[in-house]
């Protein structure tokens, strides 16, 4: 029942996202608050999962013109998905000011991926055929709402890893004034 209730709301996320039924207008909140409180909450799920947690959040962080709901859903995907494929080892949840833009990062040294992997990673409902095979549950879709969501703020995201069993890390580069969608 839990997985079917998560399909549901991760294809209803996508559709909305895919409608563009988004608000072309962000309602100003400290976003470095919502930072910390998104890090404390997973801080708490990796000490569960006997993982450490670091991060760092610079206090002088700019805000970031990305709606709170769409930000927490982000980092939640990516820090929940980095405790998840993390047997043994920690979690690194960083952001950073760079130029025009914020860099949010989740590093992990769980099992990592393939480089055949890495080309699919973003496409809806995949999952790794090991990860399958070992009844993680998922439904394939954290990672595609993570890109969907980023792109509507003109931002990227990036993956890495150096192969299995190597850790991954995850770059979203979130611009601090919106390219396009700024007109209402």
């Amino acid at each position: 029942v839990d997985h079917m209730a998560s399909l549901v709301s991760s294809l209803l996320i996508l559709a909305r996202i895919d409608e563009s039924r988004h608000p072309l207008h962000v309602e100003p909140y400290d976003s470095t608050a919502l930072l910390h409180d998104v890090a404390r909450h997973w801080r708490i799920e990796a000490q569960r999962a006997k993982l450490g947690f670091e991060m760092g959040i610079p206090a002088d962080l700019p805000d970031i013109p990305v709606a709170a709901n769409d930000l927490r859903m982000v980092l939640d995907n990516l820090l929940s998905n980095a405790i998840k494929y993390t047997p043994e080892g920690k979690v690194t949840f960083t952001a950073r000011h760079s130029g025009d833009q914020v860099v949010l990062q989740v590093t992990d040294t769980g099992r990592g991926y393939s480089p055949d992997e890495g080309q699919q990673i973003f496409t809806r409902f995949f999952r790794a055929a090991d990860v399958r095979a070992d009844e993680i549950s998922g439904t394939g879709l954290g990672l595609a709402i993570v890109q969907s969501i980023v792109a509507l703020y003109d931002g990227h995201v990036q993956a890495r890893s150096a192969g299995i069993g190597q850790g991954s890390q995850f770059i979203v580069t979130l611009p601090l004034k919106r390219l396009t969608n700024s007109a209402g």
